[in-house]
């Protein structure tokens, strides 16, 4: 189910064992279009620091509480590695979390999430691989694979996440050019629109 992202923009984000803070922002992959973080906002309980929230880690959807549910401890996101919440987010840096929680790269494979097609697919991966801090992990070649810059990258270090905020007012071009117009919300930015199941996002 679509919904913008404005709509989840403040609803809580609840671990397994208390709130961790609210929902401030979305980083996004302008390749896939799909979002890869929530950014969320703390508060006073990790004094004022933001973390990034992986949708593979998300549960349930509380629209009547306005609240996600996160499948993780406030422990696990308290000692999380520090990501950066203004993009470009350095790959190194997504390298080191993905690592910390265990997950499979999402950048490796056919997938719209590396192996797989949903972020949740990704959290209890199944198969014969070494463990991580708190899960499986690929090992050895498919590492070092992984972690190697792309074929015609050109910055290795930079990923291709950004801030949904960042292409706010972009306007939208199909294929054939005298149909081209953007789509505004009456504020005149893009509406972003995200499936908290998947991920997926479009403007």
């Amino acid at each position: 189910m679509l919904c913008s992202v404005e709509t989840l923009r403040g609803f809580r984000l609840r671990a397994t064992d208390g709130d961790i803070g609210h929902v401030d922002g979305f980083l996004f992959d302008d390749e896939k279009w799909t979002i890869r973080y929530l950014i969320g906002a703390t508060g006073g309980w990790l004094t004022g620091r933001q973390v990034l929230i992986s949708p593979i880690a998300l549960g349930e959807t509380d629209r009547t509480e306005h609240c996600l549910h996160v499948r993780l401890t406030r422990r696990q996101v308290e000692t999380s590695p520090p990501i950066d919440s203004d993009p470009p987010v350095s790959r190194q840096r997504e390298i080191e979390y993905h690592r910390y929680y265990g997950w499979p790269y999402y950048w490796g494979g056919p997938g719209l999430w590396g192996p797989e097609a949903y972020p949740g697919a990704l959290y209890a991966p199944a198969g014969g691989n070494r463990q991580g801090r708190f899960g499986p992990l690929p090992s050895g070649a498919d590492i070092a694979a992984l972690e190697a810059p792309a074929e015609g990258e050109v910055n290795p270090a930079t990923s291709h996440v950004r801030s949904t905020a960042e292409v706010m007012g972009y306007s939208i071009r199909t294929g054939n050019p005298l149909r081209s117009s953007p789509a505004t919300t009456r504020s005149g930015s893009t509406a972003t629109m995200v499936d908290p199941a998947t991920g997926a996002s479009m403007e």
